[in-house]
């Protein structure tokens, strides 16, 4: 796994016409075992607040909270109904 060895929540809720997504994960501050060979130096999130934002959604990745010592978040709102024919495809 690239981003961490610890056990993975994922949250997803369709509600209000909107779908959310959250990913947590504790990472605890250390790189995990077996990743240094991979690329990548976070343009995926980059990547992922992009398409967000072109469908009318959120996008946020960061620490979850002054409390969650060690946990990693990553969470998005999407219009339940966003078209894609409007948005252009990114990297192409």
């Amino acid at each position: 796994m690239k981003h961490g060895e610890s056990p993975v929540l994922v949250r997803i809720a369709y509600e209000d016409e909107r779908i959310s997504v959250r990913v947590e994960n504790r990472v605890g501050g250390r790189r995990p075992r077996g990743v240094e060979g991979l690329p990548g130096a976070g343009a995926g999130l980059v990547g992922m607040q992009e398409r967000a934002v072109l469908v009318g959604g959120t996008f946020e990745a960061g620490p979850a909270a002054a409390g969650d010592d060690g946990v990693w978040r990553v969470a998005a709102v999407l219009p339940a109904e966003a078209g894609t024919d409007d948005v252009p495809a990114l990297g192409r």
